[in-house]
């Protein structure tokens, strides 16, 4: 079972990066099914029977990553299960203002969560266990300094094969990747983002690195046996030979690895890097028998340099110009500045991880209007406004836990090998560290199983000692007996296995059948039948763009009809409850609302619902849509002729229109404005045709030209 397992492990580190990063469903799924199997394997295999007793008992691993992996899992449960109010109000009182908005909106009540919009928490939540469950087992595994060597040599091969084809693809003009071309330039190799594939290089570069530093020597010279004789001294010179082809090829690897990364032009990456292997030569330098790996450390540095000038660095050196790297700068720090407003807002428990793509518009920058922003590209800000400060201290403080643990050991280490790889996880921390304060490596899955197996590699060589007659691996296992304890946590570890399998299988085939996870690769019709969307509900009723899209998909499946509304009203409904951050949620219900007018308690209660969602449609939107304010206005136009002119009420919605109209108009640029404001005009003369009345809403008090 462990060989399997093992398989299955390099299999997943290798076809991760190959298929674009496994950023899309059906890439990523295939990979967590994989490793949950593996998982599964190792769990059955963990459970031994304790000769001198004959009892049974569970064995798992004891690794850096454990505490880390326990309390974010404990974290991410808490956001995603339902709470009494009173206490989502005392964790995030914002939480809970949101829900409460979309119930009154909609009149109807859901269970609370510490997370507004439990979805994408949930997809969090499965790729955590994935990820945790993927270093558990390697860590268990890496038993060997033969399957430690396998590992580096899967990742660094695929990494290289990345780098040429990219390299290859850019060069050769094709600009494709596989089946899938138009994305510029750059060298990405099988990565639609150059700061992602970036992001692999970088790690892979210091994996290479440290693992040549380690072929000083693998095995201890005996004292006494066969290794003074004339026989002992040709093996010892033909293992000599054979370490030195093994690093001739692993700095080979490097080079082609380090070329790919420079040929990216991704500055964070470059940068990473850098600060990543000055990081393990300060390393090496501590160390008086390491201190001749720093020459490996500045051949990888100069080989890569030299190579970088004679292919043509013009591109990349271009890119650190200052105005390139001003502009760069300026959008990431907006969108980091607005990051942080998210947090403000949900400071102690944070908006739920996952939900920042949801949350974001209502904060989004003017400058940025019309951008889809999925990611706020600095993973440490996004983590502080989906986890708030709970969920960024328990991680700091995890990671910090493992850097201990490798510090610890690596100090009480003087094996060449266990000296030179047993730092590459610091390394590499470093280096994806420096990286996330400029784009999103850690929501790249293939980037973060890379991550988690170097982690791994790192861990296996300080826990493997050489002695006379072998190796003995010394990770520590903990053990819990078969009695209601250790039953109890196999049963949970179980459940969490078949969950997460469960779970893999039930989003592939809803996305199969209805597609909401952006793949650009693939050529998906967006707009399926109302049958193939209810479909993909019965597979996962929890996510909130199935339910919209078969309203979309009612509503176009009987235009100029009227006999499905009711259908329209109550997916919309469902979309709202789950997803309470769409302002077109909250837009196209409240027309809906609007047609009820046949109602008898239309005015008592329909149109104050529609009024409700309206006001929600215009918080949300933020300033992603300005055709969404437009249309909102065009509502409260319309709702102000319902009301007496010389009412409150008709002022207030009078203004709320202009409010709208305004906020459109800020957003939009140029021609397309002065479009806009044309539509108004006839919108507005079709309610009120008084050219006073135009000039009153457009202007406001502060006026426009």
């Amino acid at each position: 079972m462990e060989k399997i397992a093992f398989g299955i492990y390099l299999l997943v580190v290798t076809i991760s990066p190959l298929l674009f990063g496994a950023v899309h469903s059906y890439a990523y799924s295939l990979c967590f099914l994989l490793i949950l199997s593996a998982s599964l394997l190792l769990v059955v295999r963990n459970i031994r029977k304790d000769y001198k007793t004959k009892s049974l008992y569970f064995q798992y691993p004891q690794t850096g990553l454990n505490v880390l992996f326990y309390i974010v899992l404990a974290f991410l449960l808490l956001q995603v299960l339902p709470q009494f109010s009173i206490i989502v109000g005392l964790l995030s009182p914002q939480a809970l203002d949101v829900k409460a908005k979309a119930f009154e909106a909609t009149g109807q009540q859901t269970p609370i969560t510490l997370a507004p919009y439990i979805y994408p928490v949930r997809m969090s939540l499965l790729r955590w266990t994935a990820y945790g469950l993927f270093f558990l087992g390697l860590s268990q595994v890496l038993n060997s300094r033969k399957r430690i060597e396998i590992l580096c040599f899967c990742i660094l091969i695929t990494a290289s094969f990345a780098s040429v084809y990219g390299i290859y693809q850019a060069y050769a003009g094709d600009n494709r990747i596989w089946w899938f071309s138009g994305y510029g330039h750059d060298v990405r190799g099988t990565y639609i983002n150059r700061n992602h594939f970036a992001g692999l290089m970088a790690m892979a570069l210091m994996l290479a690195t440290g693992f040549a530093s380690s072929l000083t020597g693998w095995f201890f010279k005996r004292k006494g046996v066969a290794s003074d004789t004339i026989k002992g001294k040709i093996l010892r010179f033909l293992s000599f030979e054979k370490i030195y082809s093994k690093r001739a090829l692993i700095v080979f690897c490097g080079v082609i690895i380090g070329l790919g990364l420079v040929l990216s032009a991704s500055r964070g990456g470059i940068i990473s890097a850098a600060l990543g292997l000055l990081l393990l030569g300060l390393f090496y330098v501590a160390q008086e028998s390491q201190r001749k790996n720093g020459i490996i450390v500045l051949v990888v540095f100069l080989l890569i340099g030299g190579y970088g000038l004679q292919v043509g660095l013009e591109h990349t050196i271009e890119r650190f110009q200052t105005d390139q790297l001003q502009s760069s700068f300026e959008g990431r720090y907006r969108y980091a500045q607005k990051t942080v407003d998210v947090f403000r807002d949900y400071e102690l428990a944070g908006v739920g991880l996952g939900n920042f793509q949801h949350a974001y518009p209502r904060y989004q920058a003017n400058e940025d209007m019309g951008l889809l922003i999925d990611y706020a590209h600095n993973d440490w800000a996004q983590l502080l406004a989906e986890g708030g400060v709970l969920g960024f201290l328990l991680t700091v403080a995890g990671i910090g836990l493992f850097v201990l643990f490798v510090l610890r050991k690596w100090q009480g280490r003087r094996d060449p090998q266990a000296l030179a790889l047993g730092v590459v996880p610091l390394a590499v921390l470093m280096t994806m560290g420096v990286h996330s304060w400029f784009d999103f490596n850690m929501h790249i899955p293939a980037n973060v199983l890379v991550l988690a197996a170097i982690l791994a590699i790192g861990q296996a060589s300080l826990a493997i000692r050489l002695r006379q007659f072998g190796e003995k691996f010394e990770l520590g296992f903990g053990r819990l007996d078969f009695n209601y304890r250790g039953v109890l946590a196999v049963v949970l570890l179980l459940l969490l296995i078949g969950w997460g399998m469960s779970w893999s299988v039930r989003h592939f085939a809803a996305e199969t059948l209805c597609n909401t996870v952006p793949n650009s690769t693939l050529i998906r019709d967006q707009n399926p039948s109302p049958a193939e969307i209810m479909k993909a509900i019965s597979w996962d009723r929890h996510n909130a763009e199935y339910w919209f899209k078969l309203a979309q998909s009612h509503r176009s499946d009987n235009a100029g009809e009227e006999s499905h509304p009711d259908d329209v009203t109550e997916a919309l409904e469902k979309a709202v409850l789950l997803n309470p951050f769409e302002a077109i949620y909250y837009l196209e219900l409240g027309w809906m609302y609007t047609r009820k007018g046949q109602e008898p308690d239309f005015e008592e209660k329909w149109l104050p619902r529609a009024d409700r969602a309206m006001d929600l449609a215009g918080l949300y939107s933020g300033a992603r849509d300005p055709g969404l304010h437009q249309d909102v206005g065009n509502y409260w136009l319309m709702r102000s002729k319902t009301l007496d002119p010389a009412s409150e009420s008709w002022d207030a919605a009078f203004q709320k229109a202009g409010i709208q109209y305004r906020l459109a108009l800020d957003l939009e640029k140029e021609k397309k404005r002065v479009k806009m404001l044309e539509e108004i005009r006839k919108t507005v003369w079709n309610y009120y045709p008084d050219s006073e009345m135009f000039l009153r809403i457009v202007r406001g008090k502060g006026g426009i030209e």
